[in-house]
């Protein structure tokens, strides 16, 4: 058995952000911590680790792997908060130029 630790509990920005949209792209992205979505109102179809999005409504959660392309988008108004784990060097989020899928 082998592993990488990738952050030890130190140096750890939290962070946690509010969002209301009418409608919404993420575009394609990778967070290099967790991000943790919670949806108030509305859903999201969030798509991660496979081509076939996901619904996350009102009241659901759904915790987005570091290092793995993902895509969120909303038809109509939503309302959701991400909570950001991530290493206090990185930023929270790094837009890819790519569709990771076909």
């Amino acid at each position: 058995v082998s592993g990488t630790v990738l952050a030890d509990g130190t140096n750890i920005h939290f962070r946690i952000v509010r969002n209301v949209a009418e409608g919404f792209d993420s575009g394609w992205h990778i967070h290099p911590g967790l991000a943790v979505v919670q949806v108030q109102e509305g859903s999201l179809q969030i798509t991660q680790g496979s081509c076939t999005a996901k619904t996350v409504n009102a009241g659901d959660t759904s915790i987005e792997v570091p290092y793995v392309p993902v895509r969120a988008t909303a038809t109509g108004h939503v309302v959701w908060t991400v909570t950001f784990l991530v290493h206090y060097e990185e930023p929270v989020q790094t837009n890819l130029t790519t569709n990771p899928c076909p």
